[in-house]
C-alpha cells in the first residue's frame, strides 16, 4: 500500500479543500511534513486514520467538522484518500454532512458515509453495511495493526505490554499468522459438527447407544468449558485481559508520578567519580609503601637533625691537623690569621685542639659529614612523602563525602518512589496475584479438557469399531479425523511459522535496536518471548522492559526497533506514518534515528515539529527525501490551517532554523 494523494475538506483545522500528493520511489520513501504546535499536524495524522477506519461515535464525527465551515453554511467534512496496492489505484471516501449553525459550538455531525472505489468502479458503496467494508480493509491493512504502521512516537512506551493477548493477536496478523489460525478454528468448528452428527447417528445397538450417550455427555462438558474464543476458558480469558487492562492503567498512573530520572543520573555519575577516586587512592597508597621502603636516606636526614639539635658540633673538617702544627712549631710567632702567637693565644688553641682532638668529637664530626652527603637526596625524598600524605588524606575525604552524597540522593529517589508508588504497587501487586490466580484456573480447565478429549477419542475408537456402525455413521468420523488431521496439519504450520517469524523479527530488531541506541557497547540486542514479550539483552543478564527500567528515550528506541523488525517481515505492506518522531530522544539517538529512518518502509511519513528537525538532520536525510510540505495559518483566518509544498527541501529548514 503506497498513499499517492490525500484530500482534506473542512475537517478540524483544515478550512476549505487541502490536497497532497506524497509520492515516493524506491532510492526516495521518506515525505517530511513539518507543522509547528497548533497547526494541526495531529490533525492530519487523525485525518488519515479516519479515512481508514473511521470514528467510533458521534460526538467523535462531530468533533472533526471545522468550526469556520459550519458557521458559514451547511455541508460535508471529507476526507478521500487514493493508493496504490498490488500494482491496483483504490479510494477511499469517508464524509460527515452537517448542517448550518450560528455558533460553532453547536455544530452537529448530522449523518455520514465511506465509500470505495477501485479500478472497475464501486467496490464498497455508499450504502453498504460496515461488515463489507472491513472485508475490503481486512486485506489492506486491519484496523488492529495500524498501531504498528501509524503512531505518535511519544506514545511508543505501550509496546512494553506487547505481549497482551490483544496485541499478539495484532503482532500475528501483520506477520500473516492470523489467517493460518482462522483456517485452524474453521477445521475445528467443521470437526465440532461431524463429531455431533457422529454421536446423535441413530443404531439400534443398546452398547453403541450407551456408549454414544457418554460420549454426549464428553462433548457436552467440551463445548462448557470451550476454548479461546467461546466457553469458560474464553470466559476466564476475558476476566484476564480485563486485569491486565487495569493494571496497564495503574502503570501508566505510575508512569505519570515524578521523573526520578535526573537523580539517577545525578546517583551514576557521583558512583563514576567515586570509582575513579578509590583507583587515585589505590595507586597513591602504593606509592607512599614503596618510598616506605626505601626508608634509610630518610633515616639519616632524621639522625643529622638529631645530630645537629642535640650536639655542638663545632669546627671545620681538618682544624685539628692546622692547630696541631701551629702548637709545635716553636719558631713561629704569628697565627695563620696574621694576629701575634702570644702565650695566651698559644694556650687557647692548645685547648681547643684538645678538644676537638677527643676521640667522641673526631666521631661525632666524621658521622656529621656522611649525613651531609645525603642531605639533598634526604630534603626531595621527604618533600615527595609529605605530598602522598596530604593526597591520601585528601582522597580518603572525597571518597567519604561522594558516599554521603550517593547515600542521601538514594534517600531522596526511594523517599520519592515510597511515597507516590505505595499505593498504586499495591494495586498493582493485588492485580498480579489476581491474574495468577485466574491463570491457574484457566490451566486447570485446558487439563481438564486434554482429559475430557483423552476420552471422548477413547469413546470414538470403541464406537467406530462396533459393527452396527453403518455406512453414513462411519462417513462422518471419517470427515471428523480429515479435518482434525487438516487441523493439527494448520496447527504445526502456525507453530513453525510462528517461530520462524519471531527470530526473524527478533534478528532484525536486534539489529536495528544496535544501531539506534546510544549504548551499544552495553545492550546486545532485543528478545521477543513467545507471548512477543520484549526483553532486553546486557552482558549480565536478560530481562524484561519492567525489569530493566530503560529510561522513556530508550524505551522509544526499543519500540521503534521491534515496530521496524515486524515492518521488515510483515505481509502487509503499509507506509508508515510517524507524528512527533524525536519525542524524549537525546541527541545520539536522534542521530542515529535520522540515519535509519529510510529503511522502515517503503513510504514513510513524518509528521514533525521545527525544533524537531534541524537543516543537518534534513541534510542527512535528503537523498531519501521524495518530497517535503510545510502546515501553515491560513493568512485569512487564523483558526484554519493549509499545507503547502516546500519547493527545495533544504532552503526550507534553512529558512525555518534562521
Amino acid at each position: 500500500m503506497e498513499i499517492t494523494e490525500l484530500t482534506i475538506e473542512n475537517f478540524r483545522p483544515y478550512y476549505g479543500e487541502v490536497t497532497i500528493k506524497p509520492r515516493t520511489e524506491a532510492d526516495h520513501p521518506l515525505i517530511l511534513i513539518r507543522g509547528k504546535n497548533d497547526t494541526g499536524k495531529t490533525s492530519l495524522f487523525t485525518a488519515i486514520r479516519f479515512c481508514l477506519y473511521g470514528a467510533e461515535n458521534r460526538a467523535e464525527y462531530t468533533e472533526h467538522i471545522n468550526r469556520t465551515a459550519a458557521e458559514e453554511s451547511g455541508g460535508t467534512t471529507r476526507v478521500e484518500m487514493t493508493f496504490l496496492h498490488d500494482d491496483e489505484v483504490y479510494t477511499i471516501e469517508r464524509g460527515i454532512n452537517y448542517s448550518q449553525v450560528d455558533s460553532a459550538d453547536d455544530r452537529q455531525a448530522a449523518n455520514w458515509y465511506r465509500e470505495v472505489r477501485g479500478p472497475n468502479g464501486d467496490i464498497v458503496e455508499q450504502g453498504a453495511k460496515e461488515q463489507e467494508y472491513r472485508r475490503f480493509i481486512n486485506r489492506i491493512l486491519p484496523e488492529n495493526v495500524a498501531p504498528f504502521f501509524l503512531f505518535d512516537a511519544e506514545e511508543l512506551q505501550r509496546f512494553e505490554e506487547s505481549h497482551d493477548e490483544t496485541v499478539r493477536e495484532s503482532i500475528e496478523t501483520v506477520l500473516g499468522i492470523q489467517e493460518i489460525e482462522n483456517a485452524v478454528d474453521d477445521l475445528n468448528d467443521r470437526k465440532r459438527n461431524f463429531d455431533r452428527e457422529y454421536a446423535d447417528f441413530e443404531s439400534t445397538a443398546s452398547e453403541v447407544e450407551a456408549l454414544r450417550e457418554e460420549l454426549r455427555d464428553v462433548m457436552d462438558e467440551l463445548d462448557e468449558i470451550g476454548d479461546d474464543t467461546e466457553g469458560e476458558i474464553a470466559e476466564i480469558q476475558e476476566k484476564i485481559e480485563t486485569k491486565k487492562a487495569n493494571r496497564r492503567e495503574v502503570r501508566q498512573e505510575l508512569d505519570k508520578i515524578q521523573d526520578t530520572e535526573p537523580l539517577r543520573q545525578e546517583k551514576q555519575d557521583l558512583q563514576e567519580e567515586l570509582h575513579a577516586a578509590e583507583t587515585d587512592l589505590q595507586e597513591t597508597i602504593e606509592q607512599r609503601d614503596k618510598l616506605r621502603r626505601e626508608l634509610g636516606p630518610i633515616m639519616a636526614a632524621r639522625g643529622r637533625q638529631v645530630f645537629r639539635d642535640n650536639y655542638d658540633i663545632e669546627g671545620a673538617s681538618g682544624e685539628a691537623e692546622v692547630l696541631h702544627q701551629i702548637i709545635n712549631d716553636d719558631d713561629r710567632d704569628t697565627c695563620i690569621c696574621g694576629e701575634p702567637l702570644t702565650d695566651e693565644k698559644h694556650q687557647q688553641l692548645s685547648e681547643r685542639y684538645v678538644k676537638l682532638h677527643s676521640p667522641q668529637r673526631r666521631r661525632l664530626t666524621a658521622l656529621m659529614e656522611i649525613c651531609q652527603n645525603v642531605d639533598t637526596v634526604v630534603s626531595s625524598e621527604l618533600d615527595r612523602y609529605q605530598q602522598y600524605q596530604a593526597t591520601i588524606r585528601r582522597l580518603r575525604q572525597n571518597i567519604e563525602d561522594t558516599q554521603a552524597e550517593i547515600e542521601e540522593i538514594q534517600s531522596q529517589i526511594d523517599e520519592i518512589e515510597q511515597a507516590a508508588k505505595a499505593g498504586l504497587k499495591e494495586k498493582e501487586t493485588q492485580l498480579n496475584n489476581e491474574i495468577q490466580e485466574l491463570e491457574g484456573t484457566l490451566n486447570k480447565k485446558r487439563e481438564r479438557k486434554g482429559e475430557l478429549t483423552s476420552e471422548k477419542q477413547r469413546l470414538e475408537t470403541r464406537i467406530a469399531g462396533m459393527e452396527e456402525a453403518d455406512s453414513e455413521a462411519e462417513r462422518y468420523r471419517e470427515l471428523s479425523t480429515l479435518a482434525e488431521r487438516c487441523e493439527q496439519a494448520f496447527e504445526d504450520i502456525k507453530e513453525e511459522l510462528v517461530e520462524s517469524r519471531r527470530k526473524s523479527v527478533e534478528d532484525h530488531a536486534t539489529e536495528t535496536f544496535l544501531k539506534l541506541t546510544n549504548r551499544p557497547d552495553y545492550y546486545q540486542g532485543i528478545e521477543i518471548t513467545e507471548n512477543y514479550e520484549l526483553q532486553v539483552k546486557t552482558p549480565n543478564a536478560t530481562r524484561s522492559l519492567e525489569e530493566q527500567d530503560p529510561s522513556a528515550g530508550q524505551t522509544q528506541i526499543i519500540a521503534y526497533s521491534f515496530i521496524a523488525g515486524l515492518s521488515k517481515y510483515t505481509t502487509r505492506n503499509a507506509p508508515v506514518v510517524i507524528d512527533t518522531p524525536i519525542g524524549r530522544l537525546d541527541p545520539e539517538h536522534k542521530a542515529n534515528l535520522v540515519d535509519f529512518y529510510h529503511e522502515f518502509s517503503d513510504q514513510v511519513i513524518i509528521l514533525y515539529q521545527p525544533n524537531e528537525l534541524s537543516t543537518d538532520d534534513i541534510g542527512e536525510m535528503a537523498e531519501f527525501i521524495a518530497d517535503h510540505y510545510e502546515i501553515t495559518i491560513r493568512d485569512d483566518d487564523l483558526s484554519s490551517s493549509t499545507i503547502k509544498e516546500l519547493p527545495d527541501v533544504m532552503e526550507a529548514a534553512a529558512e525555518v532554523e534562521s
